[in-house]
């Protein structure tokens, strides 16, 4: 009997991973082109059958339900009200205004400001028959380049690192010389080219040294650079970058909450806000065929070698939101009778009727503990492969300043949730700040008492807080020590906890205007973020220890 060798199979790479991740989370979209018709819409002009072959195709090779509208700008084309909702793409054209004399994008940008102030779709496809797709680009940074300093601060903080190298020359051919168009379009080379940034950085130091007396050392400019943008790291810590984006857009007016970034791959990849842009051309201009879209979209992201947690969050979201589908489901057979019987026993006594907020606390609550007990049922096969991909990732061997700013950006982010609605009453976790005093303050008050305050005549639990004198002792103490990390407008802040509880009397418990009573002082105190409740537990499970320690005298080794 012959023997056969049995093959191993391959163990599958990333990028096999992230493609079948693409393949399987992206499963719907919408596509929004002038050129394209709507659902049953019959016209000669447009390209039925162009939009068919790219309907088809997300079918095939996504698992994929793309909707197409055609859009037409004198009628109600765009409704972002059904149209952004549960959608993991959109699908772009860049002119969607044929008939506009210029600018025939403006409504493309007006779309793309709805889809990244929702902060629910990932990402977004620009697939424009526009040749020269640098303008897109161009366009994008111009519009959603941010700075957070005053233009003439900055113009003139870069003035002043030029006279530093040649203080013969006045103010204004400094300022000629930042604002010269041929810096500007190195400038955007620098952002836009990430594989030929060592050239640009070179042309941009020559352009310099043309008119400058000393020599520009690329060290030195760097080390000056840093003064001016120490502060913008969370935009870039490149700071050559940062210099290019603030020359390319000088002029820029956009105050928004999302910068533009540019992400690390040779595709034309951007980033605003939580949304990811890919910009690519169409077939008619020597593009993408739109039965290739699908494919080439997914390839660009996998080329992206920043790009683990994205696709992490999107495999986990599309599994978290098939089992959240389930929670539902079973809530919705529970028997009426036995429903309407529990909510009978939450009523607000003093005004005898029922507490609403008391009501929507137990439904969400319940829903979400069922939600919590799946955690170990759901698989990740992104996480499956974290070992390979750890390997190829540098971190950091020392605790610079810098790095634990990142670290508190990064430990907010798991510990605290800024969302907050309007009006909302004061509950456990809720971190307020005194503006006068900058002392800060926590609520440790059990749940069920922030909801019925009148168990409690308003007398709320809190601890006071500092911010703590250095980052790296912080971080270095996170886990041993009391501290939370706050990111709040992009200022990160370390908190150290004196856990010593008292209680303040809560004359208005609306967190957008809270005031408090504390030993014959009024407070009115802002509201930062909530700290949510694995960490803040912590902190009250500590603090209402503090009333059972006993001190002793003993000798002791001094």
């Amino acid at each position: 009997m012959s023997s056969q060798s049995i093959e191993t199979p391959r163990s599958e790479s990333f990028s096999d991973i992230a493609r079948k991740v693409i393949k399987n989370s992206i499963r719907s979209a919408v596509c929004i082109d002038d050129e394209y018709p709507s659902a049953y819409q019959i016209d000669v002009k447009l390209k039925t059958s162009e939009a068919k072959r790219l309907y088809d195709s997300f079918r095939s090779v996504g698992n994929c339900d793309l909707d197409i509208y055609n859009f037409d700008p004198a009628g109600s084309s765009w409704n972002k009200e059904f149209m952004i909702p549960n959608k993991d793409l959109i699908i772009l054209d860049w002119e969607l205004d044929k008939d506009a004399v210029d600018e025939k994008f403006i409504p493309t940008l007006e779309i793309l400001e709805d889809i990244t102030h929702s902060e629910q779709v990932p990402f977004v496809v620009i697939y424009t028959h526009t040749e020269a797709i640098d303008d897109v680009a161009k366009k994008l940074l111009e519009t959603y380049s941010y700075i957070p300093q005053n233009i003439d601060d900055l113009k003139q903080s870069l003035v002043n690192i030029l006279k530093e190298f040649d203080s013969s020359l006045d103010g204004q051919n400094l300022i000629d010389l930042i604002e010269d168009e041929k810096l500007k379009q190195i400038s955007y080379e620098y952002i836009h080219f990430i594989d030929k940034r060592d050239e640009s950085k070179k042309r941009i130091i020559e352009n310099f040294n043309r008119i400058l007396e000393i020599k520009v050392e690329e060290k030195v400019l760097e080390r000056k650079l840093k003064k001016v943008f120490n502060d913008y790291h969370y935009i870039s810590t490149d700071n050559f970058e940062l210099l290019s984006i603030a020359i390319f857009n000088l002029e820029s007016k956009y105050t928004g909450e999302y910068p533009i970034r540019r992400l690390e791959s040779k595709s034309f990849l951007y980033k605003i806000g939580y949304t990811t842009i890919y910009i690519c051309r169409k077939e008619k201009v020597g593009g993408i065929k739109p039965e290739d879209l699908f494919n080439e979209f997914s390839k660009a992201i996998i080329a992206n070698p920043h790009n683990y947690l994205s696709l992490l969050s999107l495999e986990l979201k599309d599994q978290l939101k098939t089992e959240f589908s389930k929670i539902g489901s079973r809530f919705a057979e529970i028997d009426e009778k036995s429903f309407f019987y529990h909510v009978k026993n939450l009523k607000n006594k003093t005004e005898d009727k029922l507490d609403l907020n008391r009501i929507k606390e137990f439904i969400l609550r319940s829903w979400l503990e069922d939600f919590s007990s799946l955690r170990t049922e759901i698989t990740s096969e992104v996480i499956q492969n974290i070992e390979e991909v750890s390997k190829q990732k540098d971190t950091p061997n020392d605790l610079s300043p810098e790095v634990a700013i990142s670290l508190i950006k990064y430990s907010a982010l798991l510990s605290t949730n800024n969302s907050k609605k309007k009006n909302r009453k004061l509950r456990f976790g809720d971190i307020f700040i005194d503006d006068e005093t900058k002392e800060y303050f926590i609520c440790i008050t059990p749940h069920c008492n922030c909801l019925r305050p009148d168990k409690i005549d308003s007398n709320f639990y809190f601890i006071k807080g500092v911010i703590a004198k250095k980052n790296t002792t912080a971080i270095q103490n996170a886990e041993k020590g009391y501290y939370s990390f706050l990111d709040i407008n992009d200022e990160q802040k370390s908190i150290e906890w004196t856990t010593v509880p008292f209680t303040m009397y809560v004359l208005n418990n609306d967190i957008d205007n809270l005031s408090c009573c504390f030993m014959q002082k009024k407070y009115e105190l802002k509201f930062c973020t909530s700290l949510k409740e694995n960490f803040t537990q912590r902190l009250s499970n500590k603090s209402f220890g503090y009333g059972y320690t006993v001190g002793i005298d003993l000798p002791h080794w001094v």
